[in-house]
């Protein structure tokens, strides 16, 4: 069996690929995480076929060994500042010198990405794009739309006021390929588990569009959640500046608070996107893989938390 890496083993759409990989029972998986004693990490720790194994991006020593004997790697790493991009290209850089067959790395929205956007992470995935080029790194990189489970980040308003607070109407003007992070793992997996002909295929074309099964809005994903819940959510529309004092009110950092209202906006057809908006998942990829989780499958699979 092939021996697939996950790194950060215990990040959202890491964790879940590392229990769709267990699942399938045709790779060994090995999980990076900085903490073996976390709760997430020992939730991976008893499946079957799943190493963890302990690294930080900003060890190289740490990359070096959890790559050695690997045949094909995941990467996903926390956004917020411009250390994403260094902890990405330092692990990219451990992946070559290891001579692994390639990468599966997500990146963002596809209509946020480029190098002079005051989006810190869509800078930073534009930046980690040309370095993958220049050094010649077999990467393909992964452009997930809009999260679904976004709506946890304000769970306790939906939960307490039963509103949803956005810097746009819930009703956009842009409708968009709103994913479940489920289907990110479902379709990392299917290329990660591809034959070697059709992942070189996928390093060839460097990046794909992943989308979610529907174009949608919040307006849409409200009233399956509220439908689902039993109550009635309703959206509250605010300007861009109190949207993003809200984040930071919350704990986020300025930069990180702009950074995801600006992601917002964009989506939303507020803000005129930096490159052409994607809603549909690349055709390559859609050849062998297609979402299964709809906004309405979403809400009711979550709804107990929103209550």
């Amino acid at each position: 069996m092939r021996t697939i890496l996950v790194a950060s083993g215990t990040s959202n759409t890491g964790s879940l690929l590392v229990q769709t990989l267990s699942a399938s029972g045709k790779a060994n998986v090995r999980a990076l995480t900085r903490n073996l004693e976390s709760e997430a990490a020992k939730k991976l720790a008893g499946l079957p076929n799943v190493t963890l194994v302990k690294g930080d991006f900003g060890d190289v020593a740490s990359l070096k060994s959890a790559l050695s004997g690997v045949d094909r790697a995941y990467l996903v790493a926390q956004p917020g500042d411009e250390t994403q991009f260094d902890n990405e290209a330092a692990f990219l850089q451990a992946a070559k010198d290891a001579g692994i067959q390639g990468t599966v790395r997500v990146s963002t929205c596809q209509c946020l990405i480029s190098l002079d956007t005051p989006c810190v992470y869509a800078r930073c995935h534009a930046k980690l794009e040309q370095w993958s080029k220049d050094n010649d790194a077999r990467v393909c990189d992964i452009s997930p739309n809009m999260f679904m489970s976004n709506l946890y980040w304000q769970l306790a308003e939906i939960k307490s006021a039963s509103t949803f607070t956005l810097p746009c109407p819930a009703a956009t003007k842009h409708k968009f390929g709103m994913i479940d992070p489920r289907d990110v793992a479902g379709a990392a997996e299917a290329i990660l588990m591809s034959d070697d002909a059709k992942f070189a295929e996928f390093m060839d074309a460097r990046h794909q569009n992943v989308a979610g099964p529907e174009l949608t809005d919040y307006e849409q994903q409200l009233a399956a959640l509220s439908e689902a819940t039993g109550k009635v959510i309703s959206a509250k529309t605010v300007a861009p500046e109190e949207y993003a004092a809200m984040f930071q009110a919350a704990g986020l950092s300025k930069l990180m608070a702009e950074s995801f209202t600006l992601t917002v906006q964009t989506l939303a057809g507020e803000v005129e996107p930096r490159r052409p908006h994607a809603d549909e998942t690349s055709p390559l990829l859609a050849g062998i893989w297609q979402p299964k989780y709809t906004v309405k499958a979403w809400a009711k699979d979550n709804a107990e938390a929103f209550k």
